[in-house]
This record gives C-alpha cells, structure tokens and sequence, in this order.
C-alpha cells in the first residue's frame, strides 16, 4: 500500500533520513492513483514539522527593537481555521468531481495567487529600497549626536540644541520613549511557546479529528455507526465550522484591537 512511500515523503521533507529523489521518484511507480492523496498529506506533514523544528526558536526585530517570534502565532489562529474548513469539503468535492472540472477550478485560483504573489513582492521591494535610499540620505546629512553614559541618564540639566536653535529636554524625550516601548512591549506577544494559543491549535485540530472520526467516510467506517450522506453524516461534517468560525472572529478582533493600540502608541 502507501505506507512506505508515505513513511519516505515523511523522512524527506522532515529530514529525519537521507531519501535520494530518484528513488523515492521510483517508488511511487508501483503507488496506486488512490495513495498519492495520502502520500501528499505526508510530504505536507513532514514539510511542517521540518519548518516549525527549524524557525521556532528564531526571533525578528518589530517595533521599538522588540524582538517577537519569527512564527506569528496571531496570523496563523486567522488562517489555520479557514484553511480546516476548506479542507472538511474540498477533499469530499474532491471525491465527488471528475478531474477535469477540479483543474479548471484550481488553475484560475493558483494564477491569481501567483500574479498577486509577484506584484506584493515588487511593491515591497520598492519600498524597501525607497526607505533604504531615505536612511541613507539623512544619515549622510544628519548631525553628530552625543549618546548618553550611565552618569549622564542620573543628571537633570540634559538639553539637546536642535536644528533652527530649537532647545529640547533630552532626559525627558529619553523617557518618554521609554515609556511607549514599555506600553508597546506590553502589547507585542514576545513569547516562545504561548500556551493560549497554542492550546487553541489543538482545540481545533481535536474538534474537526473526532467529528471526522464520528462520521467516517466511503472508505472508513463511523465509530458511531453513521450511514454515509445521511443527515447525522452531514451533521458530524458541519459541526466543527462553528468552533472554527468562533476562533477565526475572537482571534480576528484580538489582532484589530491590538493593532488599534499599538498605532496609537507610535503615533
């Protein structure tokens, strides 16, 4: 059957074995058409735990020189939900509709990813280089500036002689920016394993793994003995959405509060 080729894409994407591709590539000649759904769900699988065993531990700089997750634990309660919708009836429309009509269906979709995909990428680009070239520039022009000692930050005659003859209390502004970061820290979720959110990724995968159990399928049978495209079928495949929708909407006012908070404050 498929597990052996399916324990290779595991051991390949997950890097937990050398697997040459020719001879993975030869393996899947004796696969049957109906093993390579299971198939790419290994390759899948593999490719997620090798990437989240890979960039877990790493951290980005954010606003204020806060140092956050590279995985952005806030996008993926968004999108992880969606995403198991998709899935609970595109792998049944998959069953139910020939091929030709799936590929007409995907091309279009995969197309306008693809086209919106080169155009984010060029427009981030250019800002990029357009942010570069202004840093740059007022680096070249801006004036030497004193940095302040530990006995310096104790004295309370700190003034700052700006451009124009303009006189600024620099201990005041050195506080009140550090008083902002402080509140955006507070804002800003730095933790490596946050255990509220990630508790809410295994809710989900729970939820939609015991109703997909419960209702079974054409090729597994129910735990509960439930006659496949019956009403209680339909039932046990429509009863995750609105755990799934509950997280999408919480997690989605979370981010717009949170964002709202954090402009504020940089503003």
């Amino acid at each position: 059957g498929s597990t052996t080729p399916a324990a290779k894409c595991f051991g390949c994407a997950a890097d937990l074995g050398p697997v040459r591709l020719s001879q993975w590539l030869g393996s899947l000649r004796s696969t049957k058409a109906s093993s390579f759904i299971p198939l790419s769900k290994a390759v899948v699988c593999g490719v997620a735990v090798a990437y989240f065993i890979q960039n877990h531990g790493k951290r980005r700089e954010t606003v204020s020189g806060l140092s956050r997750l590279l995985i952005a634990y806030d996008v993926a309660l968004l999108l992880e939900p969606a995403t198991l919708i998709g899935t609970l009836f595109g792998a049944r429309m998959n069953k139910v509709m020939p091929f030709w009509l799936t590929t007409a269906l995907m091309l279009p979709i995969l197309a306008y990813i693809f086209f919106k995909t080169i155009r984010k990428g060029l427009a981030m680009r250019k800002n990029e280089t357009e942010k570069m070239l202004t840093v740059t520039a007022s680096s070249m022009n801006s004036m030497p500036y004193y940095k302040l000692g530990e006995a310096d930050a104790k004295s309370d005659d700190l003034f700052t002689v700006e451009e124009g003859g303009t006189i600024t209390d620099s201990k005041h502004i050195t506080d009140e920016n550090l008083l902002r970061a402080k509140e955006i820290s507070q804002l800003v979720d730095t933790r490596q394993y946050p255990a509220d959110k990630l508790g809410l990724f295994v809710l989900q995968w729970l939820v939609v793994f015991v109703c997909t159990m419960l209702a079974g399928g054409a090729e597994s049978s129910s735990l509960i003995d439930i006659e496949c495209g019956s009403a209680n079928y339909w039932l046990m495949v429509v009863a995750p959405i609105p755990v799934l929708v509950l997280v999408i909407v919480v997690s989605a006012r979370y981010e717009i509060d949170r964002m709202k908070n954090v402009s504020w404050l940089q503003a």
